[in-house]
């Protein structure tokens, strides 16, 4: 199930030759600040962020954080760098979520109409639970691009896991599937939040849709609660949970569930640690 908007790189020759072209310049940028080569290479605010993006898609982390941070010391308000450094906090083999959030504050506060650092705040949020100030940001970001598909989802996912409210994640998920057309993750959560709501037939609708797109396991998972095998808790306001003895938190569960999916959590100190795989937002 895919919870985050994501972007794939398309690769074409031009593409493949603008990369090795930076790549070159990257290489040249390492030598001279490793080695301090004797020449100098000047480089553009444009040229440094390009260079900066250009290593942390190939999860060169410590090259972006200095190359971002050259964008700042030229342009302290450039909204963009300071989103770029809080991704490579986020997707860095050891994530320091709470580090991300602050830069993507940094980047919304310098720049409030700057959908992507919204995003990313959100998504910080979210993988740490923090449900209430995900949504705000996530709502902030469509007040300014409404066309987000994805992101409707992702605020179906909060109302329903996070607040327990399947009125409002439904309706969430019904937008999302109208500009989509179809989307697994919106059709589960819909099934979902129609067993909070005791809509028995659309329950059972969900899961023929699911079973039609081969997606067996998130059928099988709404069955097994139409016959009362998986019991859910719900108080609205407060994360929804399984009502199996234990209270596990479904927002737990469906993390590792993706495990493998993009994303790897384990619970720490009351916060999340996360991994993160796969291609990157926009900036």
């Amino acid at each position: 199930m895919r919870l985050f908007t994501q972007t794939h790189f398309s690769i074409d020759p031009f593409a493949i030759r603008l990369r090795r072209f930076f790549s070159c310049i990257l290489f040249i940028f390492f030598l001279s600040s490793t080695f301090q080569l004797s020449f100098a290479v000047q480089f553009t605010k444009e040229q440094l962020f390009q260079l900066a993006t250009l290593a942390l898609k190939d999860q060169k982390y410590e090259q972006g954080i200095d190359l971002f941070q050259k964008v700042i010391d030229e342009d302290p308000k450039f909204a963009p760098a300071y989103n770029g450094i809080g991704l490579v906090y986020l997707y860095r083999p050891d994530p320091d979520v709470d580090t991300a959030i602050r830069y993507f504050k940094l980047s919304v506060d310098i720049s409030s109409d700057y959908t992507e650092s919204w995003n990313n705040l959100g998504r910080a949020y979210y993988l740490i639970g923090r449900f209430s100030l995900a949504k705000d940001a996530f709502l902030k970001s469509l007040k300014l691009d409404p066309q987000q598909p994805q992101l409707q989802i992702t605020l179906g996912w909060i109302y329903l896991l996070g607040e327990s409210r399947p009125v409002e994640a439904i309706e969430r998920f019904d937008i999302a599937l109208k500009a989509l057309g179809e989307n697994d993750g919106a059709r589960y959560g819909r099934g979902l939040a129609y067993m909070l709501e005791n809509d028995r037939y659309k329950v059972m609708d969900a899961i023929t849709e699911l079973r039609k797109r081969q997606r067996n396991e998130d059928a099988g998972k709404l069955e097994n609660m139409l016959k009362g095998n998986i019991k859910l808790i719900s108080e609205e306001g407060k994360p929804l949970v399984t009502g199996d003895g234990s209270e596990k938190s479904v927002f737990d569960e469906q993390l590792r569930a993706m495990e493998g999916q993009g994303f790897k959590g384990s619970t720490e100190d009351g916060g999340i640690k996360v991994r993160l795989r796969g291609p990157l937002n926009t900036f």
